[in-house]
């Protein structure tokens, strides 16, 4: 990936093939995996309720569970995220600096709250989900963290 800097546009290109036709990049960084909390835990009714939300079946009544109640964060130790006007989107950093492989994403609307504080090693990025998961990420150096924050904090829906 080169230069820190150069993390927007490289995920930007990689991403463009999968972008929905509303979506737009926002912001990206390259971040350390610094652990997660423990999520809560999914029923089968909930999972078939993701399901059926996944690929457009109606829920039944007993089943109706919020299906972002079940999103995950995908997670490698070293990432690059991108942010879009929807959703965050990971890869995995490989040896030569570059994003290697897609981890995941996760829709705007399964977080609830994102912090943004430092550690030693830099600046830290809290991510907490509807499933519980409290998301550490550590911001490496290069890369404009308060903008990172900005667009995730962006992507929480407004209550």
């Amino acid at each position: 990936m080169g230069k820190p800097s150069d993390t927007l546009p490289v995920l930007i290109e990689l991403a463009r093939p999968g972008m929905g036709p509303n979506e737009a990049p926002v912001a990206a960084a390259k971040v350390n995996y610094n652990g997660v909390s423990v999520v809560h835990t999914a029923t089968l009714r909930a999972e078939m309720a993701a399901m059926n939300a996944v690929v457009g079946l109606e829920a039944s009544s007993d089943a109706a569970v919020d299906p972002d109640t079940l999103v995950s964060f995908p997670a490698a130790s070293k990432m690059a995220i991108l942010v879009t006007n929807e959703r965050l989107v990971s890869w995995g950093i490989g040896i030569t600096g570059k994003p290697q492989k897609v981890m995941g994403s996760v829709p705007g609307r399964a977080i609830v709250r994102v912090e943004h504080g430092a550690v030693t090693f830099g600046p830290l990025v809290r991510i907490v989900l509807k499933s519980g998961a409290v998301v550490d990420l550590e911001v490496l150096k290069g890369d404009d963290v308060d903008l990172f924050v900005a667009a995730l904090r962006a992507l929480i829906p407004a209550e």
